[in-house]
């Protein structure tokens, strides 16, 4: 999985470089990702993430994409997209790990149960990605591109 932001590093990220759990997220995301294709690309950006499918230098889709905009208030800090959300943490930080890493690490954990990414090409339309096993009717697919470039842990 390439990381148009930087993936290998991280430096220049200051959220990231902000979190004192970073370092076991990464640890964990790389053991995780070792052998996806390079047609995943992710962009690390200041308040989030996304995985996007890229074929043949061409954006297709994304097929995640989450942000935390933080906001501070008396009772501890909370994302700004969920206004409605009662949860409230300590400290950014916590927010953040809670918000966002967390539940990247959750999605990279599922990625090991597919064999594939599926793209389908509409004409004048634009593209449409999804994670796929082998088990999936492939047939209507412009694209199945094979998830992993060597076996993971769960043998895929």
């Amino acid at each position: 999985m390439r990381a148009s932001s930087g993936w290998q590093d991280l430096s220049g990220n200051s959220i990231m470089n902000s979190l004192s759990s970073i370092h076991r997220f990464l640890d964990d995301a790389r053991k995780i990702i070792l052998g996806v294709t390079p047609a995943l690309e992710m962009d690390l950006r200041e308040n989030g993430y996304s995985v996007s499918v890229i074929v043949n230098g061409e954006w297709l889709d994304m097929l995640i994409d989450d942000d935390c905009f933080p906001v501070e208030e008396a009772d501890g800090w909370r994302c700004r997209i969920g206004l409605d959300q009662a949860e409230r943490f300590e400290t950014k930080e916590l927010m953040f790990e809670d918000h966002l890493w967390r539940h990247l690490l959750s999605w990279l954990e599922k990625l090991k149960s597919y064999s594939a990414v599926g793209v389908w090409i509409y004409p004048s339309e634009g593209s449409y990605a999804k994670l796929v096993v082998e088990s999936d009717d492939l047939s209507e697919w412009t694209y199945v591109i094979p998830l992993w470039t060597q076996p993971n842990e769960s043998g895929s």
